[in-house]
């Protein structure tokens, strides 16, 4: 009896061990952040010098700081107080790198996997020089990659109006990755990005713009679980119909991306934001505004502005039915005599 009790005691032992093993294996996977980080490299060059300005329309950029800490700031002449766009002190303004990417798709709901090859983000500038016929500033130079092969870059700064400026990285060897790297700060949130529905202030998190389904569950387990194990179609926090890569932030910053290709917005550290582009080309434009307003009507000289919606929007209540004309006729007749 006191071998079987021991043998027991000892089952129990390992089934407990085993247990924990499979908490402990699934926290892990649960809890890690299976999204790479990347960060702006160092900047520097005999093209990079120190307290020049340049002219770009309305638009000025100036480097400031000393030898190991120069920084790239974008100001409006109409306001010189204020920052456009900043680049973190001694660190680049842009990166470029190669990616495998497989993407699955199930029922209209899509995942993507990345795995990066090379990501090259020292910036050296060769060239900062002033164009006219139209406006424009031209930076050229090479990204250093790690294994120390360079990826030639042009980046072209054109006035589109006097509160737009837009911004365009063009990497010319093997690459199919773009990087910005605009500075931030922990307390300034982000605004925008489509039509988002889970968070307001998207400050601290990772957010890819691709257009999908929501999905069911959107995070919420088990639910979430359960729709992907049955049909691949659980969604995630940020799955939307029509998220579009366009913010504004509390420091009345604001930033479109013109690309059509898969961007990431990942604004997980405090001094800075990455923009991920998956093509060798960025372009986007970056606005000037006092307030949000401003900052809507700038952005929206590029993509256009919604008509007023009609006056008889304000007449009563507006209701989406199904079942063909009969059913909501009858259905609006119940509701007339009521």
């Amino acid at each position: 009896m006191e071998l079987l009790a021991r043998a027991k005691e000892h089952r129990t032992k390992i089934i407990g061990g085993l247990i924990v093993l499979v908490v402990l294996i699934a926290s892990y996977f649960w809890l890690r952040d299976p999204n790479p980080h990347f960060e702006p490299g160092a900047i520097s060059g005999e093209g990079i010098k120190k307290n020049a300005t340049y002219k770009a329309g309305e638009f000025s950029v100036e480097v400031s700081g000393d030898e190991d800490n120069k920084q790239l700031i974008i100001r409006n002449l109409a306001d010189p107080q204020h920052t456009v766009l900043a680049t973190v002190p001694g660190r680049s303004l842009a990166g470029s790198g190669h990616a495998r990417t497989a993407v699955h798709e199930s029922r209209g709901s899509f995942k993507v996997e990345e795995e990066m090859n090379q990501v090259c983000t020292d910036q050296i500038v060769d060239s900062i020089s002033e164009r006219k016929d139209p406006d424009a500033l031209l930076i050229r130079g090479s990204f250093v990659c790690p294994d120390d092969s360079r990826i030639a870059y042009q980046i072209r700064l054109i006035p589109a109006s006097p509160a737009r400026l837009l911004i365009e990285v063009q990497a010319f060897e093997k690459s199919n990755r773009t990087f910005l790297f605009p500075a931030s700060s922990a307390d300034e949130g982000f605004f925008g990005f489509g039509e988002q529905f889970t968070y307001f202030n998207m400050k601290g998190r990772r957010l890819p713009i691709i257009v999908q389904e929501q999905g069911i569950g959107r995070g919420a387990e088990p639910i979430t679980t359960g729709a992907n194990i049955t049909a691949g179609a659980g969604g995630d926090w940020h799955t939307s119909y029509a998220g579009i890569p366009h913010y504004i932030t509390s420091k009345m910053h604001s930033l479109l991306l013109m690309n059509y290709e898969y961007s990431v917005f990942d604004m997980r550290e405090d001094d800075y934001t990455v923009i991920e582009v998956a093509s060798p080309r960025l372009a986007g434009e970056v606005y000037y505004g006092k307030n949000p307003k401003e900052l809507v009507s700038a952005v929206t000289e590029y993509t256009g502005r919604m008509k007023a919606l009609p006056d008889w929007i304000h007449k009563g209540a507006i209701i989406g039915m199904q079942g063909g004309t009969e059913k909501v006729r009858t259905k609006l007749k119940e509701l007339e005599d009521n």
